[in-house]
C-alpha cells in the first residue's frame, strides 16, 4: 500500500515577534500557516527573511522546535527582525504598532526559492 503523499506548502512573507505589555509572541500570518501545515502532518516551510540578531535566532529556533522547516528563511545583517508593539487600550482592544524597515521588508528572490516554488 502506498504511504499518502506529503505535499510541500510554503508560507511567504514575515516572521515577526509581537511584542505585548507582559511579553512576547512569535508570530506573522505565513509562518502561522506553515506550522499549522506542519502540524497537519504536511511539509509545512517558511521563506522569509529575519534579521541577525537575537529576535531571529529566537525565531528560527522556535519554528524549528515545531517542525518547520526553517531552511528558507534569510537573515540581513542590515535590518532587524521584525516587530509589532502591542498595546491595549480602556476598552480591551488591541493596538498595533508595526516596525517598518525590518528584514522581512527586503526579501530576495533567489535560485533556493525558484526551486522551492517548483516543489511546491
Amino acid at each position: 500500500m502506498n504511504a499518502p503523499r506529503q505535499y510541500t506548502i510554503v508560507g511567504l512573507g514575515e516572521v515577526l515577534w509581537d511584542i505585548f505589555p507582559d511579553g512576547k509572541q512569535l508570530g506573522g500570518a505565513p509562518a502561522n500557516f506553515a506550522a499549522m501545515v506542519t502540524a497537519l502532518g504536511d511539509r509545512g516551510v517558511i521563506a522569509s527573511r529575519v534579521g541577525e540578531d537575537a529576535l531571529g535566532e529566537q525565531a528560527i529556533n522556535r519554528w524549528r522546535e515545531r517542525g518547520v522547516e526553517v531552511s528558507f528563511i534569510q537573515r540581513d545583517s542590515r535590518h532587524g527582525t521584525g516587530t509589532v508593539d502591542v498595546a491595549i487600550d480602556d476598552r480591551g482592544q488591541p493596538e498595533f504598532d508595526i516596525t517598518e524597515d525590518v528584514a522581512w521588508d527586503y526579501l530576495e528572490w533567489t535560485p533556493q526559492w525558484q526551486q522551492l516554488a517548483g516543489a511546491a
